[in-house]
């Protein structure tokens, strides 16, 4: 849970992060391996170790005097493999570029598509760029052609997952993880491909356990922010996400750790509204500020009858998209849970509807519930004690009662407003 002038910090330090490339000016200038070499057994992200003296290859382009690759030229494997780029007495010596077959090399599956870097005797050196199989792209350091330095992974569309730090191809030390929604996922790595986060122990971003606390200080060092924190306390909490008949397995009335701090449920100061979602604090726009949980369910097991509305009052789209059938999930609040008597888990069911919002649904990766819809803050500002609503945008042929009396006066409020503007 981040705080204040720390949390600017974060969020100028991941918004130079998401840079597509890994050669910041101050990136460039880090050459880890030469303060920490690597090993000599260390694992290759190259799928060629030497080219020299290899037979399984044709190679076209300039040669020395003793009919050695040296210059440009372009190599072509018998498995489909192509490399150009620069040689120097048979070695690749310069820039070049990588493209990988379906099969790498010994016919072994291969998880890399292409490889763009430079070369030194052979082996890529500094700073280079990975396109994997699956879509994914890295810009990472590279020695002896292993990952050994900074490391920034992408998706296919440039959205940043990951960023850490490699030694001799494996990844060492912490190691931050950017979820949906703009969740942090942030720990050291182990042998056995576990992370120790802040909160608890997660195995592929699920938390096994943890407890909240709170970032006590945070010290950048080689561009990666290295995080202490206060002493978790408190409750247990897991990775619990609902199913079609569950909503959770942990105690219903056990708060969320970061809404906690964030929102509170009172009377809404809104004409014929009841409850409602406030902030305890001053929060800026952009900021996550509550959750949305409940039983998972299918859009067409809705009923949009009038009478139905109330029965689907505490109904969200889950942000998902459609599935193989083209259905859109649904999130359900049951009516036995609507009371914070009985449920405090997640607030965001609190939020009522605004035609000028300050908030809106985005899909989050929870810790406890998962995939599950969250309340981003949309305004500018929104101070403290102000209630926080979205927009429900339904279509006013298929919209409750409530819904159409409240568009009606809305317009009429609008209309007086622009005839009191003009006759100023």
């Amino acid at each position: 849970i981040i705080h204040g002038n720390l949390f600017t910090q974060f969020v100028d330090w991941i918004r130079a992060l998401k840079e597509e490339e890994i050669g910041d000016k101050a990136l460039k200038e880090i050459k880890s391996h030469q303060n920490n070499p690597v090993s000599k057994d260390c694992t290759r992200i190259d799928p060629y170790a030497v080219f020299k003296d290899r037979t399984d290859l044709n190679y076209t382009g300039e040669k020395n005097t003793l009919a050695m690759p040296h210059g440009d030229g372009e190599v072509n494997f018998q498995n489909g493999d192509v490399f150009k780029g620069e040689f120097l007495n048979g070695e690749r010596h310069g820039k070049g570029s990588l493209v990988v077959s379906t099969r790498g090399e010994n016919n072994t599956l291969s998880s890399v598509a292409a490889i763009e870097g430079t070369y030194v005797k052979d082996h890529l050196e500094g700073p280079a760029k990975i396109v994997h199989k699956n879509g994914n792209i890295q810009h990472a350091f590279c020695s002896k052609g292993c990952l050994h330095g900074v490391s920034k992974l992408f998706d296919k569309d440039y959205n940043i997952i990951e960023m850490g730090w490699y030694h001799s191809g494996q990844k060492d030390g912490h190691f931050w993880r950017f979820l949906t929604g703009g969740s942090l996922l942030v720990g050291g790595v182990t042998a056995t491909g576990k992370s120790t986060c802040l909160k608890g122990t997660f195995v592929e971003e699920e938390m096994l356990l943890g407890q909240a606390c709170y970032v006590e200080i945070a010290i950048k060092k080689k561009d990666i922010y290295f995080i202490k924190t206060t002493t978790p306390m408190g409750p247990n909490y897991k990775y619990d996400p609902s199913t079609k008949e569950r909503l959770c397995e942990l105690d219903p009335l056990l708060p969320d750790p970061y809404e906690y701090n964030c929102v509170y449920i009172k009377q809404s100061r809104m004409k014929n509204s009841g409850e409602g979602i406030f902030a305890i604090k001053d929060f800026y726009k952009g900021e996550i500020v509550s959750f949305y949980n409940g039983i998972r369910m299918r859009s067409d097991d809705l009923d949009s009858k009038s009478d139905e509305w109330e029965k689907n009052a505490y109904k969200i789209m889950d942000l998902l998209g459609k599935d193989e059938n083209g259905i859109e999930g649904v999130i359900d609040l049951p009516a036995e849970f609507i009371s914070t008597d009985k449920y405090r888990a997640s607030l965001s069911h609190k939020a009522n509807h605004s035609f000028e919002p300050n908030a809106k649904f985005i899909l989050f990766h929870h810790a406890r519930f998962g995939l599950v819809p969250s309340l981003i803050i949309t305004a500018e500002a929104v101070a403290h004690d102000k209630e926080i609503t979205v927009s429900y945008d339904y279509a006013m042929d298929d919209s409750p009662p409530w819904y159409q009396d409240l568009y009606t006066q809305n317009m009429l409020d609008m209309y007086q407003e622009s005839k009191t503007l003009k006759v100023n």
